[in-house]
This record gives structure tokens, C-alpha cells and sequence, in this order.
């Protein structure tokens, strides 16, 4: 299904889109341009510092909700395998300070 909307296109006080969005200006490459915006219908977004370019009209072709489930199930998969090597990697680092301090203990002194 497709759904279309208005919505306010701004150009955040973020320098690096500031500049991708000029430099695609430049180049002509609208897609590029239109990647470096962000869009809300959030009022008073100025106040932050973003730029109100204008309205901007999109289309997005929505899958069904199947597909919609489907993708939060994918998205959630990557973030618990995240989670998971995050874990890990704490778990490896404490490992290592609790063998240190075992190799301390164990060490024999010599006088």
C-alpha cells in the first residue's frame, strides 16, 4: 500500500549534513540532498537550531503486516546478538582482572 504525506523538511545545525546536503546541492544530486534532511512536523524545531527548508511531500510504499512484524523481529535478532557480544566482552575483561588478582595472590616471594 502506498501512503503519502506533507511533512517539514529542516537542515539540522549538525555540520557534517550541513555540509553533505551543499555538497549534493552542488553536485546536483537531489537523493543525496534529500538524505542529509531531516523531517518533522514537530512545531518549533528553529528553537534547536534546524533550518525550515520547506514541505516536503512523501511516498512510502508500506509493506503488509506481516513483513512489518517480520522486520522488527530481524531488528530485534540484531540487537540481542549485540547485546549478547556486549556481554561478552564485559564478561572477558572481568575474567582477566579476576585472574590477575588470583596471580597476585599466587605469586611467591623471595627474600
Amino acid at each position: 500500500m502506498k501512503i503519502t504525506g506533507t511533512i517539514d523538511a529542516y537542515l539540522t545545525d549538525t555540520p557534517y549534513r550541513q555540509e553533505a546536503f551543499l555538497a549534493a546541492m552542488k553536485n546536483g544530486s537531489h537523493s543525496e540532498a534529500v538524505g542529509a534532511l531531516n523531517f518533522s512536523n514537530t512545531p518549533g524545531m528553529e528553537i534547536v537550531g534546524w533550518v525550515r527548508l520547506g514541505t516536503a511531500t512523501i511516498t512510502v510504499d508500506v509493506p503488509d503486516e506481516d513483513a512489518i512484524r517480520l522486520g522488527y523481529v530481524e531488528t530485534l535478532k540484531a540487537k540481542k546478538a549485540q547485546v549478547l557480544a556486549d556481554a561478552q566482552r564485559e564478561v572477558v575483561k572481568i575474567e582477566e582482572k579476576i585472574q590477575s588478582l588470583l596471580a597476585i595472590t599466587n605469586e611467591v616471594v623471595t627474600s
